[in-house]
């Protein structure tokens, strides 16, 4: 079969030959290959995690609290570390600089926080040791108590006992009574409560003060990128402005699916990443699934412009991926593969008016240019994928089938 066909067109000078562009049938061989179906994503470079780092404390970006406009109602379980410290000393990093996991980034005086956090051990030590006094004086108390007087004997024994003249019975020994050293030993014991809630009081506000001094460097606590500083050197900590933002070195992809797609994509499907220009950024796989859309509120609606079909799926990068925060990528997900299979361009699978599906073997010239139709045969089909069609029976490996012009 020719690859054009000649046509001439009557002119007003004589005629015109024009050659037709349309493609010849071309022939390919069955052979053994990987048919694959898969999904495209689109989405967005983003960073592992991002942190706001406070003094003594951090949020990070997915964090539930980290919702809030409000940046100290993100922490409420106890009071801000920040309020006890002095000013900002020092801020070693800026804006675009690479930290690692540990390096302190800023700190704040700790003076006054210390002055009082030595105040506060001495009322504990004072507190432990009037603990430990009455506590001594209940023991020395409980061991001078006088021993109990004997049981008495039953009664029918008292009975039969014959009892001496009242005249020749000697005069009772007085016992000293006991009220007073009771009472003294009740009062110690109270007072031993109140030593013991003085101590633990003492130790709290020791143990916040030691938290307080600690919290005075703000550490990085992955290996990352400053995005921002948003507390300078002189300025008061608070839990309103973070004193450093912080990205981490590693990035992942969130990628998003049609709602027509979303029912064929796993967890652990591989996926190739390319960015614009078809080039190739990273192998990986799908990794987190999308949350579910959260129940509308009663009585309010969904926001639509965040439908549920398109929460992103979550795809991590391999260390030293370069592909910068805010870089748009095409992601490829393999959902369905036959390895190894007889295949057949999906364009060369044919269909009779019954739906019975058939391929026109040839022969064609070595390129595989120029072919003549030979016989046709009734095929099996396997899995169809986007470009190649399985084949299960029918036709033999190496066989050439033609594959129609489009």
């Amino acid at each position: 079969m020719l690859g054009s066909i000649l046509c001439l067109f009557a002119t007003t000078t004589g005629y015109l030959l024009v050659a037709s562009t349309a493609a010849p049938a071309t022939g390919r061989k069955a052979e053994r290959a990987n048919v694959s179906r898969t999904v495209r994503l689109t989405g967005t470079v983003v960073p592992t995690a991002r942190f706001w780092l406070f003094f003594g404390r951090s949020a990070a970006a997915g964090d539930p609290q980290s919702g809030t406009e409000d940046p100290c109602a993100w922490f409420t379980s106890s009071p801000d570390p920040a309020t006890g410290l002095g000013r900002v000393t020092s801020v070693a990093v800026a804006v675009g600089t690479h930290v690692t996991a540990g390096a302190v980034l800023a700190e704040a005086d700790t003076a006054a926080a210390q002055q009082q956090a030595d105040l506060a051990a001495a009322e504990l030590t004072a507190a432990q040791s009037a603990l430990a006094r009455d506590r001594k004086l209940v023991a020395l108390l409980d061991a001078e108590a006088p021993a109990p007087p004997p049981p008495l004997a039953p009664a029918a024994t008292r009975a039969a006992t014959p009892t001496a003249p009242a005249a020749s019975s000697p005069s009772p020994v007085a016992t000293p009574t006991p009220g007073s050293r009771a009472a003294e030993r009740l009062a110690a014991t109270a007072q031993i409560a109140t030593d013991e809630q003085r101590v633990a009081t003492a130790q709290n506000r020791v143990n916040a003060l030691a938290a307080t001094i600690a919290n005075a460097a703000v550490k990085a606590p992955v290996d990352g990128i400053v995005e921002q500083v948003g507390t300078p050197v002189g300025a008061t900590p608070s839990c309103r402005f973070p004193v450093v933002v912080l990205r981490s070195d590693t990035v992942q992809v969130e990628a998003f699916a049609a709602p027509e797609d979303s029912a064929d994509l796993q967890a652990g499907q591989p996926a190739t990443v390319s960015a614009s220009g078809g080039t190739s950024v990273a192998a990986t796989a799908l990794s987190a699934v999308p949350s579910p859309c959260p129940p509308a509120p009663q009585g309010r609606q969904v926001n639509v412009a965040t439908p549920c079909g398109l929460r992103p799926w979550l795809l991590p990068l391999p260390g030293g991926t370069q592909a910068a925060p805010g870089t748009a990528v095409t992601v490829t997900v393999t959902t369905q593969q036959h390895g190894g299979v007889l295949a057949v361009p999906n364009a060369a699978v044919r269909h009779r008016k019954s739906g019975e599906p058939y391929v026109v073997t040839g022969r064609c010239d070595t390129e595989g240019r120029r072919c003549r139709e030979g016989n046709s045969r009734t095929v099996t089909l396997g899995m169809v994928g986007d470009a190649l069609t399985e084949i299960t029976a029918g036709v033999e490996e190496d066989t050439v089938v033609i594959v129609p012009a489009k």
